[in-house]
């Protein structure tokens, strides 16, 4: 166990969600059960269980490693005994106890196509490809798999006729078929609901019926169906997935010079430049045709957009990418003014700006979108950035990664590893991975300003004398990835002033970092409890924080387009600015929470003290955690006093157990910091008290809702009483030393 007590967990129980209205009077009965479990957890060993994964999914993924004769190269983690949910076996992915993902692309899978496949009935995304030892028909029992949405077999050797089951999923959103032995007919006529993107390229379908039909779009080049070139069927026949070189535009070129390895050659001039080339795509209309003219003038719609001159706007290597998308890839290159001229970042950051942000009309030509970028630079001029990419998704969603050498092939799923989200609610990236580097100055311990659950924070200065801060997430940490697309997915979406705002990110590799507005007076827990840098922060100040977190948390529960819940609460994640306007940060470990949905998160991490019981025992995450770490963090404001700590006499150790022997004996106001007890507002120190008291219930349906935590708080409503002390607290005083359980299969404390 870490010093600052987080931990991980498993649920070791999953109750099913209620609709309970708010009612501070708890049932007893179902608290004694409770208290025992609680107690139980906190004090002793934890019950053991078999697995964390469904008994029938583990069952399934050991028979289809003996199906394929073990070879899967995973002898080491797939193993008996394990868990592999708990045990991250390599290629599972799960959510809750059930397995809702397999990657096992590339692992010399040997063995027919295994009917186990249809008891992992939660699975969502399936990737076996590039595993030619696979061989003979694909099983009926994957046509079991409802929630399937992603299906990858292409590069193998499976046969037989086509298999149709794979049309009648309900969800199936993306099917890879490619390069195997499929024969028969495909017949469009049996999906009748939801579209479905097919990929059927070097297999032996040898007629197509129904087609074409609005719920499949195929792809069928190099199939016996397209060998007729007299085909009805062109736009499933041809130029479809990655084109060929031989179908490549280039444009003509008679210049002989040589250039050195960082120059590029002007077609125009024959001259050696050290231009700005971009890779990008372009939405192609069917009716335009690939030829020089239409290339000019799309070199022409270019160069008047951003205001360059046409002579000095070339493109390149331009090939049909995708043509069920209507993608047109080409590499752009823009050339400076002279060969004796260099770009310099202003200028490329401006360029880059306008293919990012804005939108440039190109007649013929449908959104358009960065794929890569990288500028040529003399070897003499070593201060210049070069060799940053930028994949994109259609929507003009940029992620930057820094390869420093060549651009990578602009598969956005090979990328970062994320083939099954949806890359387009991601945000614009702002900065390059180098940029945000040298900001902190290499990430210079004199620069860091926190350590946060996923990583550490620096301060960075921007070229332009702005500031951010910078959060880097450790490339060793397995969860990092999942950690990084959270906080830039939840934080990008939401407007509030009392939300940290996300100002951009970067990746380089496995190097992920995300850059947030810079919070002048850094967090709560050091300007109430550190020795040095604490702040005399006076009743009004510290009421209205309590207000501002309880007005930014309800935005995160209920006004935001997904019901979410942070699950990190404490005072180390409330920033103060300069104006000591509290701003709520790190929402890495939110869930989505829809409708009051209980979610089972397998790995908790918390800091003991804040977390709710429910949380701590099932592992379940709602808007009702929040309310609970709230209530503590309220309490550690009124009265400048820590959570928990030991140095304290043992009847005032426990923060919340403490309070509520103060309330029995009526002396609440006891509790507000003698620092500001003779100038506090005694009515408002009451009324923040009794609100913590209520959020910090040991039963989710007791406390309010944090939008009635707001009402309390401006006086808009009255506080009710709170009656009951918490059962988890009913033992009297809890030592804090004793909150460590003993080490256990279930559970995992650091």
């Amino acid at each position: 166990m870490a010093d600052d007590g987080r931990f991980s967990s498993v649920s070791v129980e999953r109750k099913p969600a209620s609709a309970m209205a708010w009612d501070p009077k708890p049932s007893e009965s179902h608290f004694q059960i409770f208290l025992a479990l609680f107690v139980f957890f906190i004090l002793g060993p934890l019950p053991s269980a078999s697995a964390a994964t469904a008994l029938s999914d583990v069952t399934a993924l050991h028979e289809l490693r003996e199906a394929w004769n073990a070879t899967l190269g995973l002898a080491q983690n797939w193993t008996w005994g394990s868990d592999p949910c708990w045990n991250h076996w390599e290629g599972v992915s799960c959510f809750e106890e059930t397995v809702v993902s397999l990657r096992l692309d590339v692992r010399g899978l040997v063995g027919a196509f295994s009917p186990s496949i249809g008891k992992l009935k939660n699975l969502q995304y399936l990737n076996l490809a590039n595993n030619p030892g696979l061989t003979g028909p694909i099983s009926e029992e994957i046509g079991q798999l409802s929630r399937l949405y992603a299906l990858d077999l292409s590069h193998n050797n499976f046969g037989g006729p086509f298999p149709e089951f794979l049309l009648k999923l309900p969800v199936i959103k993306r099917l890879n078929l490619s390069f195997n032995q499929l024969t028969g007919v495909l017949d469009g006529g049996v999906r009748t609901f939801g579209h479905v993107n097919i990929f059927l390229i070097k297999n032996n379908i040898s007629a197509v019926v129904n087609l074409p039909s609005p719920f499949i779009n195929p792809e069928l080049r190099g199939n016996p169906v397209c060998e007729d070139q007299s085909s009805h069927f062109p736009d499933i026949c041809s130029y479809s997935g990655i084109i060929p070189k031989e179908i490549l535009w280039q444009q003509k070129m008679s210049c002989s010079t040589v250039c050195d390895q960082n120059s590029v050659v002007h077609p125009g001039t024959c001259a050696c430049y050290y231009p700005y080339i971009c890779n990008m795509y372009f939405g192609w209309s069917p009716s335009y045709g690939f030829d020089e003219t239409r290339i000019d003038n799309l070199r022409r719609a270019l160069a008047s957009g951003l205001k360059i001159s046409f002579e000095n706007l070339w493109i390149e290597n331009a090939t049909y990418w995708n043509i069920s998308e209507r993608q047109l890839l080409a590499k752009v290159i823009f050339y400076p003014a002279s060969p004796s001229r260099l770009w310099d970042r202003s200028q490329v950051n401006d360029i880059k700006s306008k293919l990012i942000g804005k939108t440039i009309r190109l007649e013929g030509y449908d959104p358009y979108g960065l794929i890569a970028s990288t500028l040529q630079t003399a070897p003499s001029n070593t201060g210049t950035f070069g060799g940053v990419v930028a994949i994109v998704a259609l929507s003009g969603v940029v992620l930057c990664i820094n390869l420093r050498r060549r651009p990578r092939p602009p598969r956005i799923d090979n990328a970062l590893g994320i083939f099954d989200l949806d890359l387009e609610h991601y945000p614009s990236c702002l900065f390059l991975y180098d940029e945000l580097r040298v900001s902190t100055r290499n990430f210079n311990r004199g620069n860091k300003i926190g350590e946060g659950t996923f990583g550490a924070v620096y301060k960075g200065t921007m070229v332009d004398g702005s500031e951010v801060a910078v959060k880097e997430l450790p490339p060793n940490i397995k969860q990092g990835n999942q950690e990084f697309l959270n906080e830039v997915q939840l934080i990008s979406g939401l407007q509030h002033k009392n939300l940290v705002k996300l100002r951009g990110c970067a990746i380089s590799g496995k190097n992920r970092l995300l850059a947030f507005e810079y919070v002048e007076n850094r967090s709560l827990h050091q300007a109430l409890f550190d020795p040095v840098k604490a702040l005399l922060l006076e009743w009004p100040i510290r009421y209205n924080i309590a207000l501002g977190m309880a007005k930014g948390l309800a935005c995160l529960h209920s006004q935001s387009p997904e019901r979410l819940a942070h699950g990190d609460i404490k005072a180390n994640n409330i920033l103060l600015d300069r104006h000591l306007e509290p701003k709520i940060a790190d929402f890495g470990l939110a869930r989505m929470c829809q409708n009051n949905e209980r979610r089972v998160v397998v790995h908790i991490e918390g800091k003991r003290g804040y977390i709710a019981p429910e949380y701590a025992l099932h592992g379940q995450l709602t808007p009702m955690t929040d309310v609970f770490s709230f209530g503590i963090v309220a309490l550690e404001l009124v009265s400048g006093r820590q959570r928990m700590n030991p140095e304290l006499p043992a009847e005032e150790q426990y923060l919340l157990s403490y309070v509520w022997n103060l309330h029995e004996q009526r002396r609440l106001m006891d509790l507000v910091d003698p620092k500001i007890r003779n100038e506090c507002d005694e009515e408002q120190a009451l009324v923040l008290i009794k609100v913590a008291l209520l959020c910090s219930q040991g039963e989710a349906s007791s406390r309010p809702e944090m939008a009635q935590v707001v009402s309390l708080l401006s006086g808009d409503a009255g506080v009710p009483d709170v009656l009951h002390r918490p059962v988890f607290l009913g033992l009297g005083v809890i030592d804090p030393n004793k909150l460590r359980p003993r080490p256990s299969s279930l559970t995992t404390w650091r």
